[in-house]
């Protein structure tokens, strides 16, 4: 889906956002569980994703896929995807 989405049929509608200014999480505040590491998934600039199971956030929700072209998290379902770079340091 997100390759799809992205590669083959670009939005050029969507607003590029500076790394201090995603829009909508401006005030996350959130606690969890790292469930899943994936350290430098390829071609994203040794970006990496975290899976946070959410024991407490302020957020329950966000996604600005359709909104924004980048993006710092999608929040849903009790979980929270985290998009950094440089995850080799972390440990589950």
């Amino acid at each position: 889906m997100f390759k799809d989405e992205i590669f083959y049929k670009p939005n050029d509608n969507l607003e590029e956002v500076g790394t201090r200014n995603f829009k909508g999480i401006d005030n996350l505040k959130l606690t969890g569980e790292i469930y899943e590491v994936l350290d430098d998934i390829g071609n994203y600039n040794s970006t990496g994703i975290l899976r946070v199971r959410l024991v407490e956030s302020n957020i329950k929700y966000y996604d600005s896929r359709d909104k924004q072209a980048n993006y710092y998290c999608i929040i849903k379902n009790g979980k929270a995807e985290i998009y950094e770079s440089e995850l080799s340091d972390i440990k589950r």
